[in-house]
């Protein structure tokens, strides 16, 4: 019943404390006559050598066992008691639930083993007690309650003189035979008698106030003095990618900030050095966890989904409530277009918004990173917002290289699954569940992480009973509700080989629901953990629909299954036509990305991902070192497109026209604006525009390796 709880930060010659939220620790009310809080009763040499003590809304404490100090304002040349009635460390919560019913200040040194009783309690009501004191000797100091050893601070030998000692905070339940509590301090010391100081003393009522975390709320866990007084040290709990901001002050009250952005350091403990002058003396500090200015960055991409098979993207049957939500309240994009028709290509300009062509070895099997082959190494977007601060993680396929340990590309975290059939509700469960524990473990800092799925690469065999918990179980489909040949195609397959176009619906329409699932969960947790307004999250596809098979014997059911809508464009995964290079692209960021906007109008690449993102985390590059545009701009709602064209290996694009080359000749030209099925073939129509369009082809021919 009567625990020690913690050991957090307080201090007497320099003060500190932490100002993030619920139950942090501040410093920012001063209690004095005329206020609407008590006034602090000064306890004087005279009343604490008299054993006497001081009453506060009923609770009485009372000091004996100790022996006023010669010296009772000073220790040290820069250790000094404040004796105006301001408290040297306080504990407030910003909860009005935890009630404070005592506080007090003390202005004396003490020597020998004081004992402090308080009495007056309530019966059967919990309390939390934090003494606040200096402790001045190299040896140890015990700290018992109603005559029970509760702690040792510090441990023996590890204090020096001049150290500032953090507080000592407990938790119990007065009971109805026992209202009052007795502390003592014994030191342990050979030789002179050593001063103990107690600053303050809070008695506090407890009602479920949680006591703040290291890592959410910085607490000085330890100052000393350093340079015979020239300097303090400052220390305490940290995690890698938080900053910090310093202030200092005389009062209490005004506070001034004496630095910002102080990054933690690498190990779990953070210090900074203060220099002090002679006017500083006096100066309470404290450390903030600063506000996290940087959005968290999501990037959920899909394997082989096509442009149409989502609700929001016109699919008739698809369940994507999820998905649909995330359009709604961000903007969902129309002409967004990937960099490669396959998977290794279209990852690798997304995170490196470099055009797959220009690596001189295949990054499928040697990766970004070259230069042990010869050739230039290759940044990526993930170790540019580390270097920036950012925790980053990435969870499920990967495809980018032969390395896929924690640290390649900048990676903080590396989980690569293939994605579990068996899994309860089958693939990409573990791959999302990896990464809303990433979001979990780095809440309290800015965080960047790919979230690949193996939805909807082959194999698409979901269990029966999956498809009948989607609700597909009975799904009939209309050919006519999908127009385009696309997958017109792929239904007469299907049907040419013996296979049931609805089954093949169901099952492949069972995974996207899924997938849906999974996001709505991963939504679910940035909205409990308050990260929602700060996050940004896309959605996205490789590339175009998958292609099934049809030349096996026999062919595999499961092959049926593969029956991704391109959504009226022409191709599909492996085709440079627009059905295997335009995705979906659902971008949200509350208050920033429009919501509910669909943006018709403009083109944008996924080779913009990594330029954007750099603008938004003030990451500086070299431009000349991508391909990708900034496009911020269009992000938050302009309806420009990028200004400079794309490529493919034998196919470009610029502004809405697309121009497709066979060796050196032009054969295909077409104005998506006014034909996206690429039907009508211009390329001896306007020849005008194959002569503004060559020479951008053979001016990027010529920089491949």
């Amino acid at each position: 019943m009567r625990n020690l709880l913690s050991l957090l930060g307080a201090a007497l010659c320099v003060s500190v404390a932490s100002a993030k939220v619920v139950a942090a620790w501040d410093f920012s009310e001063r209690r004095q006559p005329g206020s609407d809080v008590p006034g602090w009763t000064i306890v004087t040499a005279t009343t604490i050598a008299d054993g006497t003590g001081s009453t506060v809304n009923g609770v009485n404490v009372r000091l004996s066992g100790g022996l006023v100090a010669s010296d009772a304002n000073q220790i040290d040349s820069i250790v000094n008691f404040v004796t105006d009635g301001i408290p040297l460390a306080s504990v407030s919560s910003t909860s009005s639930a935890h009630q404070r019913v005592y506080e007090d200040h003390f202005t004396e040194v003490h020597t020998g083993n004081p004992v402090y009783r308080i009495s007056g309690l309530t019966p059967d009501q919990q309390y939390a007690i934090q003494f606040l004191g200096h402790f001045n000797a190299p040896e140890q100091l015990t700290v018992t309650m109603d005559g029970v050893p509760q702690a040792s601070m510090p441990e023996a030998g590890d204090a020096t003189a001049g150290d500032v000692l953090y507080s000592t905070r407990y938790l119990f339940t007065a009971t109805s035979a026992d209202t009052d509590v007795e502390f003592a301090f014994e030191s342990v010391r050979a030789g002179n008698v050593q001063k103990f100081g107690l600053s303050g003393l809070v008695v506090g009522q407890v009602v479920d106030v949680p006591e703040p975390e290291p890592d959410q709320s910085p607490v000085i866990t330890r100052m000393s003095i350093e340079n015979a007084g020239a300097s303090c040290r400052l220390s305490w709990t940290s995690r890698a990618g938080q900053m910090f901001e310093i202030q200092n002050s005389r009062d209490l009250i005004n506070w001034i900030q004496i630095a910002e952005e102080v990054p933690a350091s690498d190990t779990d403990q953070t210090t900074f050095d203060v220099d002090l002058e002679e006017s500083a003396e006096r100066r309470y500090y404290r450390v903030s966890l600063k506000t996290q200015q940087k959005p968290n960055v999501i990037m959920l991409f899909a394997d082989d989904l096509g442009y149409g098979d989502l609700a929001c993207y016109g699919h008739p049957y698809a369940k994507t409530d999820n998905l649909d939500r995330l359009a709604s309240e961000g903007t969902l994009f129309r002409k967004f277009n990937v960099t490669g028709v396959t998977c290794n290509p279209s990852r690798t300009g997304l995170l490196t918004s470099r055009h797959p062509n220009s690596f001189p070895l295949k990054t499928s099997d040697f990766g970004f990173d070259q230069a042990q082959h010869g050739h230039e190494d290759r940044i990526t977007i993930m170790k540019l917002l580390k270097e920036a601060g950012y925790r980053t993680g990435h969870f499920g396929k990967w495809h980018i290289g032969p390395t896929e340990a924690d640290g390649t590309y900048g990676i903080d975290e590396v989980i690569v699954r293939g994605g579990g059939a068996s899994d309860p509700r089958g693939r990409d469960e573990e791959i999302y569940a990896d990464a809303i524990a990433f979001i979990e473990a780095n809440k309290d800092v800015p965080f960047y992480m790919n979230v690949m799925g193996r939805v909807t690469h082959g194999p698409v065999d979901p269990r029966p009973e999956l498809v009948t918990a989607a609700g597909f179980d009975g799904l009939v489909v209309d050919r006519d509700d999908f127009p385009g040949q696309q997958l017109q195609d792929i239904f007469d397959g299907v049907e040419a080989n013996g296979g049931d176009i609805n089954v093949g619906m169901r099952n492949y329409l069972t995974e996207i629901y899924y997938l849906d699932q999974f996001i709505g969960e991963l939504l679910a947790k940035l909205d409990q953990l308050g990260l929602a307004e700060n996050t940004i999250v896309a959605f996205s596809s490789d590339q175009g629909a998958a292609v099934p098979r049809y030349d096996e014997d026999p062919v595999p059911a499961k092959q049926y299954n593969l029956v991704g809508w391109s959504g009226g464009l022409r191709g599909q995964k492996h085709d440079q036509y627009e059905g295997g290079i335009r995705s979906p692209f659902i971008l949200r960021w509350p208050g920033r990305v429009p919501a509910g906007k669909v943006n018709q109008a403009s083109i944008t690449s996924a080779l913009d991902w990594l330029p954007t993102l750099c603008r938004i985390a003030n990451v500086e590059i070299e431009a000349n070192d991508f391909h990708g545009e900034d496009v911020l701009d269009i992000w938050l709602g302009a309806d420009r497109s990028r200004i400079g064209p794309q490529f493919w290996n034998s196919s470009m694009k610029k502004d809405d026209w697309r121009l497709y080359f066979r060796g050196d000749d032009a054969v295909e030209l077409y104005d998506l604006a006014t034909d996206l099925a690429e039907s009508n073939n211009l390329v001896n129509d306007r020849p005008d525009i194959v002569a503004e369009l060559r020479p951008l082809w053979e001016e990027w021919r010529a920089t491949l390796p």
